[in-house]
């Protein structure tokens, strides 16, 4: 698959790499015009851009859809144009239908999971056969040595290994590493038995569940991977169900946004039954198709990014921008306290910039936290790549970063961070939580957060002033 295998290599390398950032993942996608065409076109669809804010171009793309979100897109993208093709066999065709109905189906649980990142699932689930599909299409007298051996009654994975040396399974963790997959992708491929963390057991059971479709919603397979979801998403079997016949409907419309039509009538499509009710379902569907919107008022979001579209097509004031972000974080998803602090010239310690709602009970002057001695959040934070969501309370380990210092100058509150950096080096972060109120943080409000730090690094990188 040498499209796709030079392609995601190099979109893996710039987004391992702390020194590469968004301009350098744009610059890779648009060298290649038709990657460029199919990635716009399912960015500017409802299911990845609910807001339908036009996405002219990859630039535009990553401010709007956050360059995590872009780079699986890529992802998915590239692989599809590598893999689909009329000229397939059906079977090898129907592999690759199964996938991306699978992948999915696996979205829309992780959104209603709460999980941060539904994207990261969906490609996972899309590639989880990905070694298998790779050696069909492309194996040629290989592929009829093995299909004579199963057919004269040799199992699978002994077919593979007198033919090849290998099993596929392994083929498949091998490339994994020599692509530079990584991440959920290669996870899901080491955890085959679906034995570890709830993301790979949502993509092997979506598998599962869509293999078992062929039999029809009520056959006992598709009941049997109803149950095993039903502990993750927190949803009744009964209340899956209307979600299932959505997101099937769904993925036929996602084969055509990835120029994949000829893999629409390979994707099952199950009914409910005549004396079932879909109202609420379907609304429900509807709701994790939005990408999880939760607490996000979808009409301030629109405004404040078209205000941070104008500055960043201006003269930039750091400042303002800046203001901006935070003021989008406590009026688009609530948060009740917000707050960039950058890192002092000795990189000793971590100093509040500025901030909104942050006069509470814990207010002691300007706040400030040392990085350099003390494992804290933000010393975690910034080691991180992207946006961190902590939970102390479901998370033990979280709980000793919650250090006496910070404590007695926040708390020890559910918060975002994530951060920034100019001329790839990082310079601070932004903080931001609900601590005043004391409601809880979803998914929706975590994506914008993270929408917004983004559109700051980049107005940090376009402009020359210095914080």
């Amino acid at each position: 698959m040498p499209i796709f295998s030079h392609t995601a290599l190099r979109i893996n390398q710039a987004m391992n790499s702390k020194a590469a950032g968004a301009m350098e993942l744009a610059r890779i996608i648009q060298q290649d015009p038709t990657l460029t065409a199919k990635l716009l076109k399912l960015g500017n669809s409802p299911y990845y851009n609910p807001s339908r804010q036009k996405l002219p171009n990859i630039s535009r793309a990553i401010i709007i859809l956050g360059i995590k979100n872009i780079h699986n897109l890529a992802i998915a993208c590239s692989y599809m144009e590598s893999a689909a093709s009329r000229h397939n066999s059906e079977e090898i065709n129907r592999l690759i239908a199964n996938s991306l109905h699978a992948a999915v189906q696996a979205k829309a649980f992780a959104m209603l999971a709460g999980d941060p990142f539904p994207e990261e699932v969906f490609v996972a689930a899309l590639m989880n056969n990905f070694g298998r599909v790779a050696f069909w299409c492309y194996g040629q007298g290989a592929c009829v040595r093995i299909r004579q051996l199963i057919a004269s009654g040799v199992a699978a994975t002994e077919a593979e290994r007198r033919v090849l040396g290998f099993t596929l399974k392994e083929l498949e963790a091998a490339l994994c590493k020599a692509w530079q997959l990584g991440g959920l992708i290669e996870e899901c491929i080491a955890d085959a038995d679906a034995s570890g963390s709830y993301r790979t057991k949502l993509v092997h059971y979506s598998h599962k569940l869509v293999d078992e479709l062929e039999q029809g919603l009520d056959a006992p397979g598709a009941q049997e991977s109803l149950d095993q979801l039903t502990a993750i998403t927190q949803k009744s079997a009964a209340e899956l169900r209307p979600i299932v016949v959505e997101n099937a409907e769904q993925a036929v419309a996602v084969a055509a946004q990835l120029g994949a039509r000829s893999l629409a009538h390979f994707i099952v499509t199950p009914t409910l039954a005549d004396d079932e009710p879909a109202e609420n379902g379907g609304e429900e569907a509807v709701a994790v198709s939005a990408a999880g919107l939760g607490s996000v008022n979808i009409e301030e979001r629109v405004r404040v990014l078209q205000d941070i579209s104008n500055m960043l097509n201006s003269t930039i004031d750091i400042s303002a921008l800046f203001e901006k972000v935070m003021e989008g974080m406590q009026k688009i998803i609530g948060m009740d306290r917000v707050m960039f602090a950058a890192i002092t010239p000795n990189h000793a310690t971590l100093r509040e910039k500025s901030s909104k709602g942050m006069g509470g009970e814990y207010r002691k002057g300007v706040l400030e936290f040392d990085i350099r001695h003390e494992k804290n959040i933000f010393s975690f934070a910034l080691s991180e790549n992207g946006g961190s969501w902590i939970i102390p309370q479901r998370d033990e380990a979280m709980q000793k970063f919650f250090t006496p210092s910070v404590r007695g100058q926040l708390g020890q509150n559910e918060c975002f961070v994530m951060p920034i950096s100019i001329n790839k080096t990082v310079i601070g972060l932004f903080y931001a939580d609900r601590g005043n109120s004391d409601r809880p943080l979803d998914l929706g409000a975590f994506n914008v957060f993270v929408e917004l730090v983004q559109q700051a690094n980049i107005g940090m990188n376009l402009s020359t002033k210095k914080v």
